[in-house]
């Protein structure tokens, strides 16, 4: 479901790829195939160099950041209430 929330985010991504490299927008893909396919397709642009490839990358490369910079406070703020702590 994430992915397909994904695609509908990043439509313009999707549809700029699209074209380039199937040659179809995404209305006229929509339109002449099936979902399973549309999906099958909108989902493989990951792996050819283009607009869904950067935006992937992108995101990636930020959330690494992200990760990077994540102080023991900022997790223990975040998932304090999933944490047990035992008193002594």
């Amino acid at each position: 479901m994430a992915a397909v929330a994904w695609i509908r985010d990043h439509s313009l991504d999707v549809d700029a790829d699209m074209r380039r490299f199937y040659g179809l927008s995404i209305e006229e893909a929509a339109s002449t195939m099936s979902s399973v396919e549309f999906y099958g397709l909108a989902l493989r642009l990951v792996h050819y160099k283009g607009a869904v490839f950067n935006a992937i990358s992108a995101q990636h490369e930020q959330q690494q950041q992200e990760a990077r910079n994540a102080t023991v406070a900022d997790v223990a703020a975040e998932f304090g209430d999933m944490i047990e702590y035992e008193r002594a």
